[in-house]
């Protein structure tokens, strides 16, 4: 079995902003999560990856996640951050070999696709998955912050799981009990952002930690 993830997960306009939920991630976690969204992809618009280069994030293993139209164009603005993974939605996405193909020229990151919650899961062929490192599947309607957590993605994650041995990582309205289901249902990973932020963020790490 895979080992257990949590993550602290942002989704800001403000690079500032990112750069203050960094360094008190730093305090507790060993991976961050950044959202980037182009306004195409859904009805918003987040920081920039351009925005982030003077954001100090080490020693984090920094995942990027692309909720954009044609994620291979942003790939290199991307890599610059030297992030660990890169994941990007496959519903606006050309081809999805060639995000592979292309994102596999940058061999120190890892290569993720992301899948919305109502995205079928036969849209992952079996030689798709042979080639990724990391499947997110959302458990929210994408594209903001605090969207309610939607059960349907339990099924999602045991079907997968029976076809993919590589990190399954859960995406939107993750709390406690949320994460309890999702690491249930066979996922290696969640991410939170709302719950995580509000109050004692150490304190809530740990108690999603302990859900695994």
């Amino acid at each position: 079995m895979q080992q257990r993830v949590v993550t602290p997960i942002v989704l800001e306009q403000d690079a500032r902003v990112i750069s203050e939920y960094a360094a008190v991630a730093k305090t507790f976690a060993h991976t961050f999560h950044i959202d980037i969204i182009d306004g195409m992809y859904a009805d918003n618009i987040t920081v920039a990856p351009a925005d982030l280069q003077e954001v100090d994030l080490s020693p984090l293993a920094v995942d990027i996640h692309l909720l954009v139209d044609d994620p291979v164009e942003w790939i290199p603005e991307c890599v610059a951050l030297s992030p660990t993974r890169i994941f990007a939605q496959i519903e606006k996405m050309g081809s999805i070999d060639h995000y592979i193909a292309t994102l596999r020229e940058h061999p120190d990151v890892e290569v993720g696709l992301g899948l919305g919650i109502h995205t079928p899961l036969s849209e992952l062929t079996d030689e798709i998955l042979k080639n990724v490192d990391g499947i997110i599947l959302m458990s929210i309607e994408a594209g903001f912050s605090g969207n309610p957590f939607l059960p349907t993605v339990l099924p999602r994650i045991t079907e997968l799981r029976a076809r993919y041995d590589g990190a399954i990582i859960i995406d939107g309205g993750i709390n406690v009990e949320h994460a309890r289901s999702c690491f249930a249902a066979g996922a290696s990973e969640v991410g939170a952002n709302s719950f995580m932020w509000k109050g004692n963020p150490a304190e809530n790490y740990q108690n999603l930690l302990e859900a695994a």
